[in-house]
């Protein structure tokens, strides 16, 4: 189900990239992590798509060409959806590597406090 919302994030793009519809995949994708919270690729599913959803606005030039990463203007980029995006990842790791139920426990409850409300 995670993996059927980065392909309709995917669509989205090579058809309009309608930023509506990629931040509703977004909230669809936050909703998800609240309902899955102890699924590592659902955090890893969001974290991949605010730092997709991040660097939307330079993505496309004025014209609606792709511009590569290395030409884009990075002054646009939302630089809040990108630490959302590697706390979520670096916490989603952490619990992966976490030795015993006390210490994921904690960052559990640590990664709930960054995952705001959908």
């Amino acid at each position: 189900m995670a993996s059927g919302l980065f392909v309709a994030k995917v669509r989205v793009r090579q058809r309009a990239g309608s930023p509506d519809t990629c931040l509703e995949v977004v909230r669809l994708a936050r909703a998800l992590a609240e309902l899955m919270p102890d699924e590592p690729e659902v955090i890893g599913l969001l974290a991949l798509l605010l730092l997709t959803e991040a660097r939307r606005p330079a993505r496309v030039g004025p014209s609606g060409e792709l511009v590569v990463l290395a030409e884009q203007d990075r002054s646009l980029w939302n630089r809040e959806l990108i630490a959302e995006g590697h706390e979520l990842a670096l916490y989603d790791e952490a619990i992966a590597l976490a030795t015993n139920d006390t210490e994921r426990t904690f960052l559990e409850t640590r990664r709930a406090r960054l995952t705001p409300d959908p």
